[in-house]
């Protein structure tokens, strides 16, 4: 039996998409990590989508509300106390090319020339 093996050029694009997909990756955690709210948005596609179980956040105007919104008190609370930093890794991940401008480590899109994430969901699966 005969199967086709991918060329020279499809594993170099390969290679480096998986690398730009790990910087991405390490740039969501670190904008997450720092309450930058406009970098974590621009990290996704126009219409990303980031969802914790029943709960989901669409679009990067949201998006940025979301994580501007995490480290502000709600109206008429009391401030919060200071909170400890914070630091998102990700170890466990496998990136899945579904084709060439298309993966799997969440729901992954490449948009001109550059890997956004289009929907992320950190709830637990069985």
């Amino acid at each position: 039996m005969f199967t086709a093996s991918k060329s020279d050029d499809d594993v170099l694009r390969e290679a480096r998409d998986r690398q730009q997909i790990d910087e991405l990756m390490w740039r969501y955690a670190r904008a997450l990590d720092t309450g930058d709210a406009d970098g974590y948005a621009a990290l996704y596609t126009t219409d990303g989508q980031f969802s914790s179980g029943a709960n989901a956040t669409k679009g990067r105007d949201a998006l940025k509300k979301m994580i501007a919104g995490a480290r502000q008190p709600q109206p008429g609370a009391q401030p919060a106390a200071p909170r400890p930093p914070m630091y998102h890794t990700t170890a466990n991940h496998q990136i899945v090319f579904t084709d060439k401008d298309h993966a799997r480590i969440d729901e992954l899109e490449r948009v001109n020339g550059r890997w956004l994430i289009k929907s992320r969901n950190v709830a637990p699966m069985d």
